[in-house]
């Protein structure tokens, strides 16, 4: 859209056509400014020139008083007033106004303001022009151009510079200067208008008649040797140096003064640290050596006379080799090279001499040292002694070695203590199973062996239970996992408690509710923890009782749960906070119960740490004394579809021969056997029991009577102890067979970690049976290995 333009003359003047023309010719061609208001004083003719002045379009001045037009306060009252006179007394007046841009530059313009009146009537309106002054604005000129000479000069330094006159009032500034202050001063201001304060260095406010540039007003005189604090109206404080000088005339009056400002604040943050830096230095208990790149001592702390010996008279200008000893001189120059590389040198553990001699473990961490350019000049070598830590770590290491050879030699001790309480159990245990089964006995004899095979057994349960805490315990006991169903593994727990379940007339009710029973563990041990609690539950429920166990699986955590609960004698608060622990027996213990129920309390010990083991829980609840309790074993399912039965590919160390039906045969001799054993009761039950069931038998007391029979007799299999007077069953195996490809081979040992069983497998048997063993035992791995399936 086209811009309106002003109104012309003639329209303001009707009924003279010519006077009209005339006028709108003289104010349309007019250089001079020309303003025409009504007699609202309203703008209704402006030129170019007044549009120009006032920065204004012509559609924001018409109809506008001057008021509301944006002009500086002092040009509108001036406009105002002049208009109203002439309106009011019909006269013409010359009136000069001064105009000040937004830059403070200003103008001054010569007014004649006059009436306008038609024939025969009242004012109408008043018109104005207006020029400018022109000996004042080339005056001023000159003075512009004098003083954005000066501005640009002052603008060009790079310190912080300003200008006052006689009294005090800011004529002249320059960037730096704006950014010190942190704000922008208008010129005429007094420089003591608040736009900052001045502290002294202590913090204290200076009284602005005694800072440096007033007093330089004041006497006349260059002020130096101040320094001063500057705070900036947002609180940020600079340090500052100011050098106020005096300006005079030509005839040598003081007109005003000039004033640099250095600012020193990064110097002094600089200092500050420097000094703190030096501070560290000097207190530091590690040396802080300089050197330069020729390895010549420059500098030398507290810390390094007190490591090394030497006074910081005696190192600095000597090589830094005086603190290497002979036989570690080639590492220096390798230091050397690495920091001419502007490479860091950290904690590099060496051997450094003092002044005495003495050697010294240290630990060096070397930077190096750059000079202004980046040029690498020296290195900074921070050396702390670490003799005593050093002295500390070889007596942990060897404290530590002391208590592993301890736990070895208690390692040795257990095993050997196992091997010696299991060996005479053996040939008691062989006998007594055999003649538990044998039928020829009378029903009263075969029952007095069955007494002796059951305790044997619970004496072999106590052997391995002591062993196998110390083993879980020490985290000595490594579990075989695989894919199971707990359920089996549940089953074969009722299986081993079933007989004495019997006995005592208790129903074993099973609810096998649980849709997911596959979990991942090893099932020897899985079914130790639920032999433990069947165990505990048939021991303390009463003759006639029942027994449920109960499963059921946990959506929500994704975990199977096995619950077993009796009827038996129950437990209190006190007993069931400290259920788990080793050699916790209850309360029933102090009156007697202990010996009414054996035990040595291991047995839920060790089901609860085998349960955290698997990543499962085990916990016990029960209602009181004579209320039964619930035990409750959960454990993490494996991947839902897992069928839960053992995985076919997973490999055990224990060899386990199951599933074979033995019975002793007569006639035809099944195989040739030999017996190696130095415990000659256990040799003697053997091969009377082998000897029995149809085998041929030879035995050995030691590896080299062994080695000697194989070498003239040839045997189907071996049955070996691990521990012989002349050497260990695992070399006899190893050799002979090397010698013999064919033969099979069955450790019958009191030696039975999973170290032992595996160690075992690699020499070459088949199979690893831990004494004491039943006459069972015997005939299922021997016909393992010898009957054909």
């Amino acid at each position: 859209m086209k811009p309106k333009e002003p109104p012309t003359i003639a329209s303001l003047v009707p009924g003279n056509r010519d006077l009209s023309r005339m006028a709108g010719v003289l104010f349309a061609n007019l250089t001079d400014l020309a303003w025409v208001f009504d007699c609202q004083l309203r703008s209704v003719y402006a030129n170019a020139p007044v549009l120009a002045l006032i920065g204004q379009p012509w559609e924001r001045v018409a109809r506008r008083t001057c008021g509301v037009l944006g002009l500086p306060d002092a040009v509108s009252r001036d406009f105002e007033t002049e208009l109203r006179n002439v309106m009011v007394h019909g006269k013409s007046v010359r009136r000069e106004i001064v105009f000040t841009d937004r830059d403070g530059e200003w103008t001054s313009y010569e007014w004649n303001f006059s009436p306008m009146t038609l024939p025969g009537g009242p004012v109408v309106g008043v018109t104005a022009i207006g020029r400018v002054v022109a000996t004042r604005r080339s005056a001023e000129q000159a003075a512009e151009i004098q003083q954005r000479g000066y501005r640009e000069l002052v603008n060009s330094l790079q310190g912080a510079i300003y200008t006052c006159d006689r009294e005090g009032r800011i004529m002249l500034f320059n960037d730096a200067a704006v950014a010190l202050w942190g704000r922008t001063p208008v010129v005429g201001w007094d420089m003591w208008c608040g736009s900052h304060r001045i502290l002294r260095p202590d913090g204290s406010v200076l009284p602005l008649d005694q800072c440096p540039m007033a007093l330089t007003l004041k006497e006349g005189r260059a002020v130096r040797g101040f320094e001063i604090v500057v705070e900036c109206p947002d609180g940020t404080r600079r340090n500052v140096l100011p050098h106020p000088s005096p300006l005079h005339d030509g005839a040598g009056n003081l007109i005003g003064a000039i004033n640099l400002l250095v600012d020193i604040t990064e110097r002094k943050h600089a200092d500050a640290v420097a000094a703190q830096l030096a501070a560290i230095v000097a207190s530091s208990h590690d040396a802080i050596i300089g050197k330069n790149l020729q390895g010549i001592i420059t500098s030398w702390n507290a810390g390094a006379e007190a490591i090394f010996g030497y006074t910081a008279a005696e190192a600095i200008g000597h090589s830094v080799t005086m603190l290497i000893p002979d036989g570690r001189r080639d590492e220096e120059p390798g230091i050397i090279e690495r920091i001419r590389r502007g490479e860091m040198v950290d904690h590099y553990e060496t051997i450094r001499q003092g002044k005495d001699g003495r050697l010294l473990d240290i630990s060096l961490t070397v930077s190096p040292i750059r000079d202004d350019r980046g040029v690498v000049i020296g290195a900074s070598k921070i050396a702390r002694d670490i003799t005593l830590r050093k002295q500390a770590e070889e007596e942990i290491a060897r404290a530590r070695d002391e208590a592993q050879a301890a736990l070895r030699a208690k390692d040795d001790f257990l095993a050997a203590l196992s091997h010696e309480l299991r060996t005479p159990l053996n040939p008691v245990l062989l006998l007594a199973s055999d003649g538990a089964r044998d039928e020829s006995l009378s029903e009263d004899l075969r029952a007095d062996f069955e007494i002796i095979r059951k305790n044997v057994e619970l004496e072999a349960r106590l052997i391995d239970d002591l062993l196998d805490l110390t083993r879980i315990s020490r985290g000595k006991l490594a579990l075989e996992r695989r894919r199971l169903d707990l359920h089996e593994m549940v089953r074969g727990a009722l299986a081993i408690v079933q007989d004495e379940a019997k006995r005592k007339r208790i129903r074993m009710v099973c609810d096998f509710s649980a849709p997911r029973s596959g979990v991942f563990g090893d099932p020897a041990r899985l079914q130790q923890i639920f032999w433990n609690v069947l165990k505990n539950a048939v021991k303390f429920s009463p003759e006639g009782s029942c027994v449920t166990i109960c499963t059921r699986t946990n959506e929500e955590r994704d975990e199977i749960e096995i619950a077993i609960a009796d009827s038996g004698m129950g437990l209190t608060k006190s007993e069931l906070a400290g259920l788990f622990r080793s050699f916790s027996q209850g309360e029933h213990a102090a009156s007697g119960g202990a010996h009414r129920f054996g035990g040595l309390g291991l047995g839920l010990a060790i089901a609860r740490l085998l349960t955290g083991m698997h990543g499962g829980r085990i916990r016990a609840e029960s209602p009181g004394r004579d209320r039964g309790a619930v035990f409750t074993v959960d454990f993490p399912l494996d991947a839902p579809g897992a069928s839960g039965r053992p995985d076919a590919g997973a490999e055990a160390l224990t060899i386990t021969a199951g599933g074979f039906k033995t019975s002793v045969i007569s006639g035809a001799a099944l195989g040739q056997i030999l017996i190696v054993d130095d415990h000659d009761p256990t040799r003697r039950t053997l091969a009377h029991l082998l000897a029995r069931r149809s085998y041929r038998v030879a035995t050995a007391g030691t590896a080299a009577e062994a080695r000697l029979m194989a070498g003239r007799m040839e045997f189907d299999l071996v049955i070996s102890d691990i521990g012989l007077p002349d050497g260990d069953g695992y070399e006899l195996m190893t050799g002979l067979r090397a010698a013999y490809p064919h033969l099979r081979a069955i450790a019958l040992s009191g030696y039975g970690t999973n170290e032992d069983i595996a160690r075992s497998r690699r020499s070459g048997f088949d199979d690893h049976l831990i004494k004491p063993i039943d006459i069972r035992q015997l005939e299922r791995s021997v016909a393992a290995l010898l009957l054909p399936v």
